[in-house]
């Protein structure tokens, strides 16, 4: 499986096809919150609200080493499509 990332338009393609990083990100968390919480680097007060950073690149290398990667995909394969 071949994996890219760009982080300026937060995306990753997967074998020629584009999947937004955002989505996945909330999956990982759902699913994977010991994974992300293993990567947490600080939180900040911005404006008033915290702000939660986290080690992104270091989680979806052991996402995919861990093929939660390959859970996800799956996952949305299989989703009944959205009504326009």
């Amino acid at each position: 499986m071949k994996i890219t990332y760009n982080y300026s338009k937060d995306i990753m393609v997967v074998d020629g096809t584009e999947y937004p990083l955002k989505p996945y990100r909330k999956w990982l968390f759902q699913h994977h919150e010991a994974l992300c919480n293993g990567h947490f680097v600080k939180a900040l007060q911005v404006l008033g609200k915290t702000k939660f950073y986290f080690d992104w690149q270091s989680i979806y290398l052991k996402a995919s080493e861990y093929e939660f990667l390959n859970n996800y995909i799956h996952e949305l394969s299989t989703l009944p499509p959205r009504e326009s």
